[in-house]
């Protein structure tokens, strides 16, 4: 599934019942066409006090390194409850929406240390920070899976925790130019992550057809990057 189809289904999928359920965390299952499957996971509401409490501490987690406890913690509780239920063979992608992108990653990751040779990533939209410092055995696993992060240009939880202690485990895609986002919970919407991601794809279509576009036909004079 390409990444505007699976924030879409993050996006229909919010405040919904899940079929897995763990201490802080929801997943849910979804079988899509290709014999991909994809885990959509939902953190707890609110993101930003979650990751001001205790939790924010790093641990050591075995095969992962040091990780934010609290989405750790949760992720790998998840991952235990979650492998079961996972087809054997196929691509899977774990997804989520601000902490339960952070989460998805900790069970993207368990996944793949798990096994090594599964297909599996992680898709994340407004994430905040996850790991310690440089970790390297945990962005080894991310980065060979093909995962993406995305943030959109002045969403704050994408920046919390704050650096240079914390960092994410891959390099966020920007999407859009933060100038329509003062307000923060603007800046932060799912909904907003749809709509950057469906500009990004009517770009590359047209640019696909060998059609010169300008910025402002895609995005909108206000909207038009650089």
């Amino acid at each position: 599934m390409s990444s505007l189809l699976i924030a879409q289904e993050v996006c229909a999928w919010i405040g919904k019942p899940s079929d897995v359920q763990v201490h802080g965390a929801a997943a849910s299952i979804k079988h899509a066409l290709g014999g991909e499957t994809l885990v959509i996971v939902e953190g707890e509401p609110d993101t930003l006090s979650w990751i001001g409490q205790h939790r924010f501490i790093p641990k050591y987690f075995k095969g992962l390194g040091l990780l934010h406890s609290g989405f750790g913690t949760v992720g790998v509780a998840l991952w235990e409850t979650l492998k079961a239920a996972l087809p054997p063979t196929g691509l899977v992608t774990f997804t989520g929406y601000a902490g339960g992108a952070a989460i998805a990653q900790v069970v993207a990751a368990c996944c793949r240390l798990e096994n090594p040779e599964r297909m599996c990533r992680a898709v994340g939209f407004g994430s905040p920070r996850l790991v310690w410092m440089t970790n390297y055995k945990f962005n080894r696993l991310l980065r060979g899976a093909n995962s993406f992060l995305y943030a959109r240009v002045g969403d704050p939880v994408t920046e919390v925790p704050v650096g240079p202690m914390y960092q994410h485990a891959l390099t966020p895609v920007k999407l859009g130019d933060g100038e329509e986002d003062d307000f923060i919970p603007t800046a932060h919407s799912m909904d907003r992550y749809c709509e950057d991601l469906s500009m990004v794809r009517e770009l590359l279509k047209a640019l696909a057809k060998g059609r010169r576009t300008s910025p402002d036909e895609i995005y909108g004079t206000k909207n038009a990057p650089g």
